[in-house]
């Protein structure tokens, strides 16, 4: 398991998280790298050591995207969580190389949720007391 924190300096040196990566894990690397080499075996119960599968992982891994060299990558699974602005999400939606299980629920929470914690550097406090006030103002009428 690893972690990833991407940070942003502005002009004052104040420092913006911008996304961070948490809660990592890989699945069937192993198994998709030894897979990769049976185009070119004769029989499939051949043992090989892992420095073989290694170095064909690393030469296959960066074959030109599509070639259908790198299609072993398809066979290892990575999950992690993600938190971003909503501005990330929405270029990172433009390109499908990732399957999106779930995502927190501001629909379904934002009664609930700290929405100062919630918001990042981005946010005027203004907009971030107009949130405030309507969540008290709907907690006043339900």
């Amino acid at each position: 398991m690893f972690g990833l924190n991407l940070k942003k300096l502005n002009k004052h040196n104040k420092v913006y998280n911008m996304l961070e990566v948490i809660n990592t894990d890989v699945f069937g690397l192993k198994n998709a790298l030894i897979k990769s080499g049976l185009p070119m075996k004769v029989d499939i119960n051949i043992e090989e050591d892992s420095d073989t599968y290694k170095t064909r992982g690393k030469k296959l891994g960066h074959s030109p995207i599509g070639s259908g060299h790198d299609n072993f990558l398809s066979g290892v699974l990575v999950t992690t969580d993600v938190k971003f602005s909503l501005y990330w999400l929405k270029q990172f939606q433009r390109y499908h190389f990732v399957q999106i299980v779930s995502s927190q629920s501001t629909m379904h929470r934002v009664t609930k949720m700290n929405i100062r914690k919630s918001c990042n550097e981005f946010v005027d406090d203004v907009i971030i007391e107009h949130v405030e006030t309507l969540i008290n103002l709907y907690f006043s009428i339900i």
